[in-house]
C-alpha cells in the first residue's frame, strides 16, 4: 500500500545535482528537503547512497532520511529509506512551532521517478510512504504506476 508524501525535482546548484522535495505535512503545508548523493558512502559499511536533508532558514542541516538506491523488476531505479521526522526537533512552520521531537517511529519512503505522461511542469519524482506488509507496487520498476 502506498500513500503519497511529496514531489521532487532535479536541480543543480553549483555544479552539484540533487533532488528539490517538498513533504506534505498537510494543514502545516510543505517542508522543504533536498536529497543529495552520498559521496562519502562506505559501501562496505552499508551506509546509504543517497541522504535526505532539511536546512531550515538560518540554521544547520539536519540530516532527515537515509535512502538506498535499488533497481526495479523492468530495470529503472529508485530510491528505499527511512525518514526519521524527529530529527527535524522543533520548526517554526505556518506561524505554530511544531515538536517532530516526539514523532520516535521512522517513515518508511521510496522515491521513485515520476512518469512520462507527468510533463515538463510536472514533478520528476514521487515520495511515497511504504505501508509496513503491503507489497510495494508503485514505482517498482523506478516509475509511478
Amino acid at each position: 500500500m502506498k500513500e503519497k508524501l511529496g514531489s521532487g525535482w532535479d536541480k543543480e546548484k553549483d555544479g552539484r545535482k540533487y533532488v528539490s522535495v517538498a513533504l506534505d505535512l498537510g494543514i502545516l503545508g510543505e517542508l522543504s528537503c533536498a536529497v543529495f548523493e552520498n559521496t562519502k558512502r562506505d559501501a562496505a559499511r552499508n551506509q546509504p547512497t543517497h541522504n535526505l536533508v532539511h536546512t531550515p532558514e538560518g540554521d544547520k542541516t539536519k540530516y532527515v532520511g537515509a535512502f538506498w538506491k535499488k533497481e526495479g523488476k523492468a530495470g529503472g531505479e529508485y530510491l528505499m529509506g527511512k525518514i526519521a521526522l524527529k530529527e527535524l526537533g522543533v520548526l517554526a512552520i505556518g506561524g505554530a512551532a511544531v515538536d517532530f521531537t516526539k514523532h520516535d517511529a521512522p517513515i518508511d519512503a521510496k522515491i521513485c521517478r515520476a512518469s512520462a505522461a507527468a510533463g515538463a511542469k510536472g514533478p520528476h519524482y514521487h515520495v511515497f510512504r511504504v505501508i509496513a506488509g503491503a507489497a510495494v507496487q508503485a514505482g517498482g520498476d523506478g516509475e509511478e504506476e
